[in-house]
């Protein structure tokens, strides 16, 4: 018999999506949207081997364009996948708010607030007001860590728990580095940083931030990997030129 999800075995992330169904329809469009960006590229990448093989035997034609073809097309669902996961998680943190929610766990996990001490540790806020920077950066990676710690609902389907998971480590780990990014611009390493009033000056504009920062970054490895892909196109078609 099928266990419900319910609040108690579903994590933060999960609650904080709320209908998984509309997540999973932005992935879905999302990743058509990118696999057929990326077959009109494939075929443009195809046409251009072919006409940079050509004149030549027919065999070597044929099979340069299909090796080519067959790589592009794995490039492009591997590519249309992540893509689709990351572009519909910035989609969705930006209309659920999720960075800002991820600011109150990494805060959580920073006061030393549990279910036994709900109002923090003491010495712990007392450190928050003056922390130097590479104190800042190992303290936050260790609350990263922590935020990642709350297992993802055990009752949903295998598939839909690994694209949780995946979603909840992109958007904590984007977090992170926007904190530390807003937190060290213009300073060098012996600065001391309030984090309590960063904590304030970051709630209101978070998730605009790391939406931006997680779309830049897809689109950028996006470019590389397309820019990649042409590369070793190249490099096949020249050298079955000149190899055959």
């Amino acid at each position: 018999m099928q266990t419900d999800v319910t609040t108690e075995n579903v994590s933060w992330f999960v609650a904080a999506i709320g209908e998984f169904t509309n997540f999973a329809g932005r992935l879905v469009r999302n990743f058509f949207n990118v696999a057929a960006i990326g077959l009109v590229l494939s075929i443009i990448l195809c046409t251009a081997a072919f006409f940079g093989i050509t004149p030549g035997p027919a065999w070597r034609t044929y099979s340069v364009c299909s090796f080519l073809g067959f790589l592009s097309l794995i490039v492009t669902v591997a590519m249309a996948g992540n893509l689709a996961v990351v572009l519909s998680l910035s989609e969705t943190v930006r209309e659920k708010g999720l960075a800002k929610k991820v600011l109150d766990r990494l805060f959580e996990e920073l006061l030393g607030i549990t279910d036994q001490n709900p109002e923090g540790t003491q010495e712990q806020i007392r450190d928050l007001h003056g922390m130097p920077i590479p104190e800042l950066r190992r303290r936050l990676k260790i609350a990263g860590k922590g935020v990642l710690k709350h297992p993802i609902a055990v009752s949903l389907p295998n598939f839909v728990r690994w694209l949780a998971m995946k979603a909840e480590r992109l958007l904590v780990w984007a977090t992170v580095r926007v904190v530390v990014a807003y937190a060290t611009r213009k300073a060098d390493e012996q600065k001391r940083v309030d984090l309590l009033a960063l904590r304030a000056n970051l709630t209101e504009t978070v998730d605009e931030m790391v939406t931006r920062r997680i779309t830049q970054n897809a689109i950028r490895l996006a470019l590389l990997v397309a820019l990649g892909t042409a590369a070793v196109a190249w490099a096949i078609v020249a050298g079955a030129v000149r190899i055959f």
